[in-house]
């Protein structure tokens, strides 16, 4: 990918990256949207971009912001590399009292709970059996 604007990059690897989130193929996430399988491979792998219209046909299917796909969102000047957040747990585990590891184990317990909830509410609005 490397003739790609930036913007095309992040787009492209967000777009597989959604997709895969939902375990769903091409062919299928294509077919959702109207468009051929080799038109969404050309926009995954960065040969072209999706239109603002397939951005937001993309954004209501994945139950995300047109921004969270084209790599406009806030959030993600806050996100943490996943060895980061690990060694954060790591060291939650090393030096907090019992009491307090439990209330990191609940938060992170409700934290699945929420994300598993609304990845099943976005697949029920997507018309996707569990």
């Amino acid at each position: 990918m490397s003739g790609l604007a930036p913007g095309d990059q992040i787009t492209a690897e967000r777009l597989r990256q959604l997709r895969a989130r939902f375990g769903w193929s091409q062919y299928e996430v294509a077919s959702k949207i109207g468009v051929s399988q080799s038109l969404l491979a050309a926009w995954e792998n960065g040969r072209s971009a999706p239109s603002s219209v397939y951005l937001r046909s993309l954004a209501l299917l994945y139950g995300v912001s047109v921004d969270e796909i084209v790599g406009n969102d806030a959030a993600e000047r806050f996100r943490i590399s996943w060895p980061e957040g690990w060694s954060i747990l790591r060291r939650a585990g090393e030096e907090l009292s019992p009491e307090k590891q439990q209330a990191v184990v609940r938060i992170v317990e409700s934290l699945l709970k929420a994300e598993r909830e609304e990845s099943e509410r976005r697949r029920r609005e997507a018309g996707q059996p569990s």
